[in-house]
């Protein structure tokens, strides 16, 4: 997906994908262009999600 930061992209990626996982009880992978973004997802998008 292509937009401006602060829309909640990787929202609206997570949040289908751990309901997939919970549902299915299956592993997923998310795969990040940058180091920014994995962290971003690892210390702030994740955790607010769970």
């Amino acid at each position: 997906m292509e937009a401006p930061t602060g829309l909640g992209k990787s929202l609206a990626y997570l949040l289908p994908a751990s309901i997939y996982t919970y549902l299915k009880e299956e592993k997923i992978i998310i795969s990040t262009n940058t180091k920014g973004l994995q962290n971003q997802l690892v210390d702030k998008d994740i955790p607010s999600l769970l």
